[in-house]
């Protein structure tokens, strides 16, 4: 999924993939990943624990992407805490 960025430029908008993830899709989505992202999660810690949040930083073509480990139940309240944890301007 994707959503606008809330910045207040007037420019073109730039969509911020939001990506959730659960730990046991993980390890076959880290295969889809390139290597300078793969570094990033790796130095982060990033697991895909429920809760855990964490951007991808853009590569100066793309837009950052946003993941975040999610539980396998109530999945749709689990974003409702996200909004604290997003980025400025997303």
């Amino acid at each position: 999924m994707a959503y606008l960025s809330a910045t207040g430029d007037p420019g073109p908008k730039r969509l911020i993939d939001l990506i959730p993830l659960k730990k046991s899709e993980f390890k076959d989505w880290r295969q889809t990943l390139p290597d300078n992202d793969l570094q990033w999660l790796d130095a982060a810690g990033f697991t895909a624990k429920p809760g855990q949040f964490y951007t991808i930083p853009a590569n100066g073509v793309d837009t950052p992407s946003c993941i975040f480990g999610m539980r396998d139940e109530h999945w749709l309240t689990q974003r409702a805490s996200l909004a604290l944890k997003l980025p400025e301007g997303v």
